[in-house]
């Protein structure tokens, strides 16, 4: 096999792998989004806790890297009012397709 041969081979299977590595980051992302819970009930999970005037300041998509657990697969970032001291917080809320959602400081 001669050297042009061998070249046309590895960019071909680098384009596959590329391919195949493009699907998967999509169908993780897709995944996601279908399981964000609407902003509504997360503002209400949040004041049934406790909290006055929930706001949501981001949404991460894959929030096992930035501090919720393997089984969640999103994160809200939440401005509010502590209703016991009145002061001003900042937490998450992580969700889970089957685990439902938790507060995490």
């Amino acid at each position: 096999m001669n050297s042009l041969a061998r070249s046309n081979e590895g960019i071909r299977e680098l384009a596959i792998y590329g391919g195949l590595l493009l699907l998967g980051l999509v169908g993780v992302r897709g995944c996601a989004e279908a399981a964000e819970e609407p902003r509504d009930k997360v503002i209400t999970f949040v004041e049934d806790a406790g909290y006055n005037g929930a706001v949501i300041t981001d949404i991460d998509k894959a929030p096992f890297i930035w501090g919720c657990g393997e089984r969640d697969t999103v994160k809200y970032e939440i401005s509010a009012v502590s209703a016991n001291t009145g002061r001003d917080v900042s937490f998450d809320v992580c969700d889970g397709l089957l685990k439902g959602m938790t507060i995490r400081d």
